[in-house]
């Protein structure tokens, strides 16, 4: 199979995804398991899920907000530890 490249890294090196929930544009930051950054990708709302489903099994971590947990469902259905943390003040 094919694998995917993002700044060098093999994308199944990934470990943990920090996204960044947005209305129409997400971000995803993703780190080797040293905690290198090896990806920093911009997703549209569509494309979060496919993408995702690309990589190994993660963490993938978001800011708790009204679709954090149902995001988290939708990432845990992947084979994704999905998990929301909470800004601190």
């Amino acid at each position: 199979s094919a694998r995917i490249h993002e700044r060098g890294a093999v994308m199944s090196e990934i470990v943990t995804i920090g996204l960044d929930l947005g209305t129409n544009v997400f971000r995803a930051h993703g780190a080797d398991p040293s905690g290198r950054a090896v990806l920093c990708k911009r997703l549209r709302r569509d494309q979060v899920l496919s993408f995702l489903g690309q990589l190994g099994p993660c963490v993938v971590a978001m800011e708790t907000c009204g679709v954090a947990h149902f995001r988290s469902r939708e990432i845990g259905k992947l084979g994704h530890e999905g998990g929301s943390f909470r800004r601190p003040m």
